[in-house]
């Protein structure tokens, strides 16, 4: 892992089997998300929210103004 430039921002390197790359690719190729990162970071939204956590205030600032398609 490493620090990216941006304050509070984190690098997380996940290694996933062939199954899980292809479903992730076939969503963002449908358009159901805009990318492979923005599909992670809604699958843990709705992960935290499950056990209710919500770390989440303000929008990240990339993501201001940009919404991700949801399933």
């Amino acid at each position: 892992m490493f620090v990216l430039s941006v304050e509070g921002v984190e690098n997380v390197c996940v290694a996933l089997t062939k199954p899980y790359l292809d479903a992730m690719e076939g969503l963002v190729r449908e358009g159901v998300y805009v990318s492979r990162r923005e599909l992670v970071k809604d699958a843990l939204r709705r992960l935290f929210r499950h056990y209710g956590i919500e770390p989440f205030g303000a929008e990240e600032p990339e993501e201001a103004g940009e919404e991700a398609k949801a399933p």
